[in-house]
């Protein structure tokens, strides 16, 4: 008798559990890394059949234009900018002027 008693108590532990598990922790703990494990891609460039010289020259033009290409990108928004900040200033200053005469 007291055997089952142990064996009710365990089952309602189980029960309450069980109860208050949100279902989407079951679900990130059951189907989450099953996804995850697909989605995962790897990729390896494997340059070692190519001469040192080569991969570390193709390296320095990559990056030089690619810092051709940003600096291009910032002194066009440094252009947006200044003449942002002049129609701004000339408006502020128009808005002054006419201020009193309205």
């Amino acid at each position: 008798m007291h055997e089952e008693s142990r064996g009710v108590e365990r089952r309602a532990v189980e029960k309450s559990s069980r109860l208050d598990e949100p279902a989407s922790g079951r679900f990130l703990c059951g189907v989450l890394p099953l996804l995850a494990a697909e989605t995962v891609r790897r990729f390896e460039f494997d340059l070692s059949a190519y001469p040192r010289w080569l991969v570390v020259l193709v390296g320095t033009l990559v990056l030089a234009f690619v810092l051709y290409i940003v600096m291009k990108l910032l002194k066009w928004t440094m252009w947006i900018l200044v003449f942002g900040v002049l129609a701004g200033g000339i408006a502020w200053a128009g808005w002054l002027l006419l201020k009193p005469l309205l």
